[in-house]
């Protein structure tokens, strides 16, 4: 048998679940490849690495939160 504070208890229940929303979430994340390569200048080098491809696994296994670029914005709604 219910009592009142059961009750109230449900009905902040059902009203609880109807207040929530959704969102979409960007995490974002960062890593770091490493190449070894020959140039004249720390300059050079760069421009060097970055014309090298990219070793996925080496990213993949570098990762790191960064949790200050995350992104969080309402989702519309489908049915509109």
């Amino acid at each position: 048998m219910m009592d009142q504070f059961d009750m109230i208890t449900l009905n902040v229940g059902q009203y609880s679940e109807e207040l929530k929303m959704k969102f979409l979430v960007r995490r974002y994340y960062s890593g770091f490849c490493t190449d070894e390569v020959e140039a004249e200048d720390e300059d050079a080098a760069l421009n060097i690495a970055r014309n090298l491809p990219i070793d996925e696994g080496e990213i993949l296994s570098t990762l790191e939160d960064w949790r200050y670029a995350d992104e969080v914005e309402v989702a519309e709604d489908d049915e509109n």
